[in-house]
């Protein structure tokens, strides 16, 4: 579950923060063009470490896991880190 973690990369809590000052100050037209920022930085972000992984996974499967042969194990985390966008 490393690979999902990647995508992430804090913008939740960054959100979080930014929209509760907008809200503070009035100022909704900034809200929906930094979800917006974001939400196209998390799907570029997700696609690249997805495909990364997948091209990758037995590179990554040597290194994490310590054995080429679980490279099986690596997909679903490639698939984890293009899907995770929707969270």
């Amino acid at each position: 579950m490393f690979i999902p973690a990647l995508v992430d990369f804090g913008a939740s809590p960054t959100l979080t923060k930014y929209i509760a000052e907008f809200l503070a100050r009035k100022e909704e037209k900034k809200i929906n063009h930094l979800v917006w920022v974001f939400f196209s930085i998390k799907v570029v972000a997700s696609f690249v470490v997805g495909r990364r992984a997948y091209f990758f996974r037995s590179e990554i499967a040597s290194v994490f896991l310590k054995d080429v042969s679980l490279t099986y194990l690596v997909l679903p985390g490639a698939v984890l880190a293009l899907f995770s966008v929707l969270n």
